[in-house]
């Protein structure tokens, strides 16, 4: 305790976890990401959506394991226990048409929440022996994951960071602590229910497009749909440079990297993956692929999930300099 009151300006974390670890590995196809429960106030719809990519973004480092965003399924209502997934949701059917059955998927569950109950009494601790009003923001994170054939909790874990936060700045940024507590929390979970044997990656291998780079367009972000406007309606009454840095801004925490010239260029490109380096013929530099085999391909985890289930080389939909046309992928 002594230890995390004298780092709190930097920020420190504490870990709990629990494991009910089956008798048997089970072979695991792809990992289903349910709707993040982000119980912070003020939160939008595309606040979730970057938080559900950060979750992609860890998944997407384990190979052999193939993810389902929670955009790609409906829901019924929640999920009580592991196996309303089969029951509450179009999940099954969704996922048999790409060919993963029911028993080799697994659900991600979280939830986000901000602990505030105690700010007025630490502010005023603070400010009497510091000088300074300021508190302890506090971010818990709790992930599992879940197996819907068997109607199982296989893997727990509960996450919290605390950073101290000053009282003046009424609206700070918690994006960047959600995103550090949220990407940990999920890679030592995964990490952990494959190294101890409860889930074993197992989907099949990539046959196509293996030497191709792709890059996917942040650009999504302003028109990705959930409760409310979407974050394009949303900015539409800014000022064009206050509209424009706030769109910048999305964007970066996407693609941390992102440049102005990039930021510039993806704006004016249809959603999907654009396609850089040498890539095969009849694939050109600049192409954006938006369909494989006439579904909508935006991210890269879609496109892989696609590809590795393909038995003979996919029919690609692409924008070339602004027009649609069709090709086939050569074989690797």
């Amino acid at each position: 305790m002594l230890l995390c009151a004298l780092t709190a300006a930097i920020g420190c974390s504490s870990v709990t976890t629990q494991s009910r670890t089956p008798s048997e590995t089970l072979p695991i196809d792809a990992v289903v990401v349910n709707p993040i429960d982000l119980r912070i106030a003020d939160m939008q719809a595309w606040d979730r959506y970057e938080k559900t990519r950060d979750i992609i973004a860890v998944l997407e480092t384990h190979k052999g394991l193939d993810v389902i965003a929670p955009w790609e399924f409906d829901r019924i209502r929640a999920a009580e226990q592991p196996a309303d997934y089969l029951k509450q949701t179009n999940l099954v059917p969704r996922t048999a048409k790409q060919g993963i059955a029911a028993e080799r998927l697994v659900v991600l569950e979280s939830v986000v929440e901000d602990e505030s109950a105690d700010r007025a009494a630490e502010v005023a601790f603070k400010g009497q022996r510091r000088r300074h009003r300021s508190y302890n923001s506090r971010i818990h994170v709790r992930v599992r994951l879940v197996h819907p054939s068997s109607n199982r909790v296989l893997l727990e874990r509960t996450q919290t960071a605390v950073e101290d936060r000053f009282a003046q700045v009424s609206d700070f940024d918690t994006r960047p602590t959600i995103r550090r507590t949220l990407r940990a929390a999920v890679s030592a979970l995964v990490s952990k229910a494959i190294q101890q044997g409860v889930i074993a990656p197992a989907a099949p291998a990539l046959r196509f497009g293996t030497s191709l780079n792709l890059r996917e367009n942040p650009s999504v972000v302003f028109d990705h749909r959930g409760k409310g406007p979407t974050l394009r309606k949303t900015l539409q009454a800014k000022e064009p440079i206050v509209r424009e840095a706030a769109m910048f801004t999305r964007m970066r925490y996407l693609v941390p990297d992102l440049t102005s010239i990039d930021f510039r260029l993806f704006l004016s490109l249809p959603a999907g993956l654009l396609v850089t380096g040498t890539p095969p013929a009849p694939l050109r530099a600049g192409d954006v692929i938006t369909h494989v085999d006439e579904t909508p391909t935006q991210w890269r985890f879609q496109w892989i999930r696609a590809l590795r289930r393909m038995k003979q080389a996919p029919l690609l939909r692409i924008d070339r300099d602004g027009k649609s046309m069709m090709v086939t992928l050569p074989g690797s």
